[in-house]
């Protein structure tokens, strides 16, 4: 899943450069990466848009994927994957603005994403599965 995140947040990038009339390309290398080479002068910010993208993409990816989802701990990791990448793309786009904390950002993005989860959590009983058909709670016999 990592992966296909790490593709679809390049390929967001890709998708706004395209949409704003501009050139660019992913390379491969250790973390990827969406490279800019042209972008049109006359739409203000085009870069910084850019930058968003990324972010913003996988976030809708995992929002799509927790909509059709039925489990609801699945449908919990994913909504909280895509608040952790809205966060994470907010970060990314204003560095591009000229921020100075991106790691601080991606930091922070990974606290709101545990924050998010405890939270949804707090009233949840502790449960095990015990076959693919059915969930037992903790003390439930089986």
């Amino acid at each position: 899943m990592f992966l296909l995140s790490v593709t679809v947040h390049e390929y967001g990038h890709l998708t706004a450069i395209k949409l704003l009339g501009g050139q660019g390309e992913i390379k491969s290398s250790y973390l990827n990466g969406c490279y800019v080479r042209d972008l049109p002068p006359e739409i203000p910010y085009a870069y910084e848009i850019v930058k968003f993208m990324g972010g913003y993409s996988v976030a809708l990816f995992y929002g799509i994927l927790a909509k059709i989802c039925s489990d609801p701990e699945t449908k919990l990791v994913r909504n909280a994957l895509g608040i952790q990448n809205i966060v994470y793309g907010t970060g990314e786009g204003l560095l591009a603005i000229g921020s100075q904390s991106f790691y601080t950002w991606t930091a922070f993005s990974a606290l709101i994403m545990v924050v998010y989860i405890l939270y949804q959590l707090r009233d949840r009983p502790v449960i095990m599965r015990v076959d693919g058909y059915r969930t037992y709670s903790i003390g439930e016999s089986v």
